[in-house]
């Protein structure tokens, strides 16, 4: 039995490759590859990623609530009863994921809390075969993508950008956080590959994901590609969300109001990339510009430089309070019409039958789901702007665990 982790890092297109693998989950088993689900009862969860798991390495809680041995042990069983030889596993919760260390009392025990997390999964993983894969974004530019999904998805984490680089630091020390997989994990094979559109095969990260299985099949990019996976906010809009995490926000209606208004900038934003200050980016990249120069080392080669200082961040785009005000207003309208008021009460009744009975939710989830994926496959249209294609079903080693 062979293990991959495909770890993370965030922001790095991982709900893209989280994705295809959730869709060609039947096409990966054909080929020996389990792609493991929860499971509440008999009922499938459908998960498209395993971050319950990776935070219950910690004991931090998600659905549904199972303790990090009792997940292991679901996988396991998964992979018994199938004819696998490798099994998958993406959360970005491996190289991230909570407590975050202002959270502790200090430095040292966040450090300690990362260590143990670690030392539970080595022992998960009982000495199998593994090969862990990461994808690293300069640390700047992760952090002005990342400063907007949490303004974004946990409000009250945010207070200015120079407060949520202070709270992210750990993260942000890549060389440090590769050594402790290595010194305590100890995988066969570490794969550290820097996130540049531009060296994917069709600019598609799933896509590089998919040949670092080993497979001899390929991902099609579909002629007609849709709606990006998790996409970032315009500049306006991301400065709406601020003013409206100031009067505070139900769980709900932080689902509602991101949906709005990601429609909303789909149909009329700027495109103006959320920007940190010069000064903070260049207080960034000195505080981290040593351990970049050991990844460029250890995983770059001699002749490669592994950040790009050179790679295009795009056009800028100036965003004025008037744009701001025009998508406020834009929201406020959305927000108010029937459509929106209808999204928070499908939330809201979502919440409740989640909460009072957790399974149906999931075979009526699921329902919709298939429903959905039919209507798509009808229309010949893949929203994610991919499918898994593969090759004929290979024999394969038996399985040994």
């Amino acid at each position: 039995m062979k293990i991959v982790l495909h770890i993370g890092q965030s922001k790095t297109g991982t709900t893209a490759v989280q994705d295809l693998l959730f869709r060609g989950r039947k096409s990966l088993a054909e080929h020996g590859l389990l792609y493991p689900d929860y499971y509440l009862g008999a009922t499938a969860v459908r998960t498209r990623e395993h971050n319950s798991f990776a935070n219950s390495l910690l004991g931090y809680p998600g659905f549904p609530e199972l303790t990090a041995e009792e997940y292991w042990r679901q996988f396991m069983d998964q992979y018994q009863r199938g004819d696998f030889h490798t099994m998958v596993l993406s959360a970005e919760s491996f190289f991230g994921g909570p407590p975050l260390w202002r959270d502790l009392e200090s430095l040292e025990e966040y450090e300690d809390c990362q260590r143990r997390k670690l030392d539970l999964l080595r022992a998960l993983i009982d000495g199998r075969p593994t090969k862990v894969v990461v994808y690293l974004r300069r640390q700047d530019r992760w952090l002005e993508s990342t400063i907007q999904q949490v303004i974004r998805r946990a409000p009250l984490r945010y207070e200015s950008d120079r407060q949520l680089m202070d709270l992210l630091l750990p993260v942000m020390d890549y060389e440090g956080r590769l050594s402790r997989w290595e010194d305590i994990v100890r995988p066969a094979e570490l794969e550290v590959i820097a996130y540049d559109r531009r060296s994917f095969p069709a600019g598609d990260v799933a896509a590089d994901f998919v040949t670092r299985l080993g497979l001899d099949g390929e991902v099609v990019i579909a002629a007609e590609p849709g709606k990006p996976l998790n996409p970032g906010w315009s500049r306006e809009f991301v400065e709406v969300r601020k003013t409206l995490n100031q009067n505070g926000s139900s769980r709900l209606e932080i689902n509602t109001i991101d949906q709005l208004i990601t429609r909303l900038d789909r149909e009329m934003g700027s495109g103006a990339p959320y920007r940190l200050d010069p000064q903070l980016k260049r207080e960034i990249l000195e505080g981290v510009d040593a351990g970049n120069r050991l990844l460029t080392q250890r995983y770059g080669g001699p002749d490669n430089v592994f950040f790009d200082d050179e790679a295009n961040e795009g056009a800028s785009i100036e965003v004025g309070p008037d744009d701001v005000e025009r998508a406020r207003r834009a929201f406020e309208k959305r927000y108010r019409s029937v459509g929106g008021r209808a999204l928070l009460l499908k939330h809201v009744l979502a919440g409740k039958l989640r909460a009072a009975d957790p399974a149906l939710y999931l075979r009526l989830a699921a329902g919709w789901g298939r429903f959905r994926e039919a209507r798509r496959q009808r229309r010949r249209r893949y929203p994610f702007g991919f499918q898994v294609t593969l090759g004929p079903k290979k024999s394969h080693r038996p399985r040994s665990t």
